[in-house]
């Protein structure tokens, strides 16, 4: 049984549930975009039909497991009204597709057969293939999926680059704070606070570091290199082990510090500081200005979005709309998303990749500690999954 999900792998946005009355009333304005509005009805008819469309399949059956999970991402608990938070999530798509379709004016592009094809084949893989749905909704998300096929073409094409100079240091300007603000840690990890406390003592009374991490951590991925997590931005640790960081000075000890993942004593090597523009930081950004996501963050920070609030609230940081208090998240994509997410970037996506903004918490460093230690952004999910100090 094919999936029935909204289209592959992209991710800017987080399915989620909540009443289906939050998004009722007021202006007719769902958001607008650099000017440009996206009405109420754009989103809730489209969501409506989508709804009715998975309730009475016609010659697409779905099983009542596939239905009732999707009833239970699109609709309230009763599957009656549309959620708002599924409201909120094709809102966040609506919002990124007008982005492109304005690109797609700026940079004077026309969609190619390879992007309605590309386009088509992840229909298929659709609500939007049921045959319930009408076809002009049909045929509208496939367009917008051609629209996206191209911009990002274009973005990704490296004989033609589409930023200048002026672009990377706005990238920079918008990120300097967080995602180029970098610090340099090493920490040993362990399970019991009573000798953390003692290994912290041992250290301010002159012990080494290094030689008491390959002795006592947890953290397999790096006690045997001094416990190095190496040089992150903000966003890339969980949040007790960023904070007690953001309050050390350069070659300050703090700990025992408690996370999810056990005690940290925590060496500063150097605290968080702004990283200048340099030439190595130049290339860095150039290289995901080259990227569709890039291109994204870099969008968003440019632009002015409005949402309104029965909808939710505008997540310039995670591009997304978030919904109101209450939602609870979903485990999968209900409604198109507009671009393919990347790691890094200056807007912070979500460390999670999933919703990605304008790009993700891991700024320039990226994956820094390699998903051990403290890291909430590393490659490899070892070490710090489940010892270390990881959200991820």
């Amino acid at each position: 049984m094919k999936r029935l999900s909204i289209l592959r792998a992209m991710s800017l946005c987080v399915a989620l549930t909540l009443v289906g009355t939050a998004c009722g009333g007021g202006a007719t304005s769902a958001a607008t975009v650099n000017g440009s509005t996206i009405t109420r009805s754009d989103v809730m008819d489209e969501l409506n039909e989508l709804i009715a469309a998975v309730k009475n399949p016609t010659n697409n059956p779905i099983s009542d497991d596939q239905k009732t999970q999707l009833l239970d991402q699109l609709t309230d608990s009763a599957h009656k009204s549309p959620s708002a938070a599924a409201a909120a999530e094709l809102l966040t798509n609506k919002i990124v597709a007008k982005l492109v379709d304005q690109a797609m004016v700026q940079y004077n592009l026309t969609v190619a057969d390879e992007d309605t094809t590309a386009s088509t084949a992840d229909i298929k893989q659709s609500l939007y293939s049921l045959d319930s749905v009408a076809a002009k909704t049909r045929d509208a998300a496939i367009l917008q999926g051609a629209r996206t096929s191209r911009v990002s073409r274009f973005l990704s094409d490296t004989t033609n680059k589409w930023y200048t100079d002026a672009d990377v240091t706005a990238f920079y300007e918008l990120g300097k704070k967080e995602a180029f603000s970098q610090a340099c840690v090493a920490h040993i990890l362990v399970a019991d606070e009573t000798l953390a406390k003692k290994l912290a003592s041992e250290i301010k009374g002159g012990a080494d570091f290094a030689t008491l991490a390959a002795a006592n951590s947890i953290d397999t991925s790096n006690k045997d290199t001094g416990g190095d997590l190496g040089c992150n931005a903000k966003g890339a640790f969980v949040p007790e082990f960023e904070a007690a960081v953001a309050s050390a000075k350069d070659g300050e000890v703090v700990g025992p510090v408690k996370t999810q993942y056990g005690f940290h004593v925590i060496k500063v090597k150097s605290a968080y500081k702004e990283r200048s523009l340099d030439d190595a930081l130049k290339t860095d950004i150039a290289a995901q200005l080259a990227q569709p996501k890039g291109w994204l963050d870099l969008t968003i920070g440019r632009s002015k979005i409005t949402v309104n609030r029965s909808f939710g609230t505008w997540d310039a940081k995670n591009a997304r709309v978030n919904p109101p208090a209450g939602a609870t998240s979903s485990t999968t994509s209900t409604v198109p998303a507009a671009l393919p997410s990347s790691d890094t970037g200056p807007t912070g996506a979500s460390n999670t990749g999933a919703s990605g903004t304008g790009a993700s918490g891991t700024g320039a460093s990226g994956t820094g500690a390699s998903g051990t230690g403290a890291s909430s952004t590393g490659a490899s999910g070892t070490g710090a999954s489940g010892t270390g100090a990881s959200g991820k």
